[in-house]
């Protein structure tokens, strides 16, 4: 839209990365990609070229001439080779006031802005401003719909879509999809005894030491409560489903430690194989889920795994 009413101006936006410190492409539909790419995950700084140096001080930056100013002498020969010769940068703004990124006006000639112009940059930057917070504020609700709010794990939806699509890719290539379903033995008597804030730190720590015994191309959910699940998307028999839960065996096998206290939460594991246990999600699902089979066990903290076709 500012294009569209500056003559010759070629569009930027960049975003400021999550760290505070490397800049992200945003858009520029009309700048060479060469720079683009030159410029995609630089740091901000006082000597950054004119975003850069707007984001760092918070503040616009204007460059009539980018071959004789010494903010672009890191960038200079990328911006020469790309043909650009004039950079306006003005920070992009939260409704708080912080720096999300930067709005730039570039010119193939030397050139320094007019009042109209200068206006017109400030209202792009504004805009922009407008429209990340939007989208910024429709991805925390779509993850928020997706993910279990206090370990970040997937939620159930998340799980039983990542679920479809391994069965459906199991189907294609006819391999196995294993589906491990846990469900901790000792939580309640945790929770009633010493607080639910300690029964919260016990269900993040399980969390992270699930994650720890998958690969990055498995899945770890929190279902519900105490009640976790694992997908192992690629084709695996049952043994090697076995294998995966002795690592977690392993990893809630160490006591937990949470305000003082230390916990030992015993967990029981279901397992079932697409296509032998189901090929759907449901049925996969449903085989999977721990049964209360008579067991003996030696120690709390044993762990006891049930294979649904048994």
């Amino acid at each position: 839209m500012i294009e569209f009413q500056c003559d010759g101006m070629l569009g930027s936006i960049l975003l400021l990365d999550a760290d505070g410190v490397h800049v992200r492409h945003g858009a520029a539909p009309h700048i060479p990609a060469a720079f683009i790419a030159g410029i995609d995950g630089a740091s901000i700084g006082p000597r950054a070229g004119s975003c850069g140096t707007a984001m760092y001080y918070n503040k616009p930056v204007i460059v009539a001439d980018i071959l004789r100013d010494p903010l672009w002498d890191d960038y200079c020969a990328l911006a020469s080779q790309s043909g650009l010769r004039a950079c306006w940068s003005i920070p992009i703004l939260s409704h708080e006031g912080t720096v999300l990124g930067s709005f730039a006006m570039y010119y193939t000639e030397v050139r320094s802005p007019n009042p109209e112009e200068l206006s017109l940059a400030a209202l792009g930057s504004h805009i922009a401003g407008i429209a990340i917070e939007r989208q910024r504020t429709e991805d925390y609700i779509s993850h928020l719909a997706h993910h279990d709010v206090l370990t970040g794990l997937p939620n159930r939806v998340l799980l039983q879509a990542a679920l479809g699509q391994a069965v459906v890719q199991a189907r294609r290539h006819k391999s196995a999809v294993a589906v491990l379903y846990i469900d901790l033995d000792n939580f309640k008597t945790i929770n009633d005894s010493y607080g639910h804030h300690v029964g919260d730190l016990l269900l993040k720590t399980v969390a992270e030491r699930l994650q720890a015994c998958v690969r990055e191309e498995d899945q770890v959910a929190r279902l519900a409560g105490d009640e976790f699940m694992i997908i192992l998307p690629t084709p695996r028999q049952s043994t090697e489903a076995a294998s995966v839960a002795g690592k977690v065996l392993e990893g809630l096998a160490h006591p937990f430690l949470a305000e003082g206290h230390e916990l030992h939460a015993g967990a029981s594991i279901g397992i079932s194989l697409y296509p032998t246990d189901g090929e759907t999600v449901a049925s996969l699902v449903r085989g999977g889920r721990y049964r209360d089979v008579p067991c003996e066990r030696k120690r709390r903290w044993q762990l006891s795994v049930f294979f649904a076709a048994s």
